[in-house]
Formats: structure tokens, C-alpha cells, sequence
């Protein structure tokens, strides 16, 4: 697959960060919860950090693989960590009453996310874990008409630690921007966290918020 199409796909399956109301201008019972490290967390269960440190990457067909996968998604299977890397990929989608990420006019003036039930003749690509999410939501598999998985391969030389924020030898590598193609939803946050070691705790550092759309991911 050749760069220009990659990054195609990349952004047309981005839709970034949303925070939605279902329910509006309704009482009802609430129970406060409290999410902290989102991008961190789903970024480190995907195990994006392989790919942005990547020496390449690659999108192979893997149709018959992702079909198979998704067919087996269930809400226990998603708390297995081991199955969060295997949502590393993108599918070209017949939504048929599927719940998806759609970008549109809403309001009749100007565009917006929404998660809602899609149906279009025209075939769309998503990313894996809108896809495991639809699944979830409606209890059935969308039509998948073709799957490529993202795979990093080797490491970038000059990798090094640096010092973010003032913290002092954060156990963080920043890696020379030099892929061949990116996934434009990985992303990570900047909050310090403490990683434990047998006798000390040092401080990690994290990104800052990236639109790797607006990023140039090619170095030759």
C-alpha cells in the first residue's frame, strides 16, 4: 500500500477525542465517575508506543484475520489486555444500522462527532476500536469488506531519554519523527505518573496532545 492511501485511511478513520450527552434536559439519577488517563491507558493497551518508535510501518491486508477476530468480541474478552493489540487496525466498513463515529452538520449550520446508527451504500473506514465499540453497542459484527492491520517493525536509532516539564531524567525515549505511515488517532497526554523500581520511584513523562493528521510522519 502506498503512503498517499495510508494516510487516507488514517484520516478518514480520525475522529479524535469526544465527550458526549446522551440524555439532556432530563433529571435523572446520576452517579459520578472518574476516569483519569485515558489516552495513556488505551494508547499503552493498544501498545501504540511500538509504532510512533517504529523504524517502519507497515498496513498488510489482514481481511480474513480482523473477520475472525471481530466475530469473537465480546464484553469480557475487551477486559483480557492480551486483546487490545490485535485492535491495531483499520476496516473498510458497510455500515448497516452499525453504531459508528459520524462526522456531519447537526445542527444545520455547522459540523460535528456524534455516535451515531449509521447506514450508507458507500463503504467507510474505521479504526479497530470504533469497530470493537459498534460491536459492543448493538451486539452484532458490521460487514467488513476489507482489513489492514498496522505493523511496526524494528526500532528508530537515536533513541534518548529527555527531560520533560522540568522533571529530571524521565524514563521516556523521544524518537526522531521517521515512519513510513502513522495512525493519526494515536495520541498521547501530558501526565506524570511514577513508575516503580525495587527502590526508588521515578518520574515518566508523557507527550503532549498530538494531531498526528497535522503531523509529517516521512523522513528519507
Amino acid at each position: 500500500m502506498n503512503v498517499d492511501r495510508a494516510y487516507g485511511i488514517c484520516l478518514q478513520s480520525y475522529f479524535g477525542g469526544r465527550s458526549e450527552s446522551r440524555i439532556r434536559n432530563w433529571e435523572v439519577p446520576v452517579c459520578p465517575v472518574d476516569f483519569m488517563s485515558e489516552y495513556p491507558t488505551i494508547n499503552e493497551l493498544l501498545g501504540n508506543w511500538d509504532v510512533l518508535t517504529a523504524k517502519r510501518v507497515t498496513f498488510t491486508d489482514a481481511t480474513k484475520e480482523i473477520r475472525k477476530l471481530l466475530s469473537t468480541i465480546s464484553l469480557e474478552r475487551c477486559f483480557d489486555q492480551k486483546t487490545w493489540p490485535r485492535f491495531k487496525f483499520f476496516a473498510l466498513v458497510c455500515p448497516d444500522n452499525d453504531i459508528f463515529p459520524v462526522r456531519t452538520v447537526y445542527n444545520g449550520a455547522t459540523q460535528n462527532i456524534g455516535i451515531n446508527y449509521f447506514t450508507s451504500k458507500e463503504p467507510f473506514w474505521f479504526a479497530g476500536p470504533d469497530i470493537v465499540a459498534s460491536i459492543l453497542l448493538t451486539g452484532k459484527v458490521p460487514r467488513i469488506q476489507k482489513a489492514i492491520a498496522v505493523v511496526p517493525y524494528g526500532s528508530q536509532e537515536g533513541l534518548r531519554s529527555v527531560s520533560l516539564r522540568g522533571m529530571t531524567r524521565p524514563l521516556i525515549a523521544m524518537p526522531r519523527v521517521s515512519a513510513e505511515v502513522c495512525c493519526s488517532s494515536l495520541v498521547f497526554v501530558p501526565e506524570p505518573v511514577l513508575r516503580s523500581g525495587s527502590r526508588l520511584q521515578v518520574p515518566v513523562g508523557r507527550l503532549e496532545p498530538l494531531d498526528l493528521a497535522q503531523a509529517v510522519w516521512t523522513h528519507r
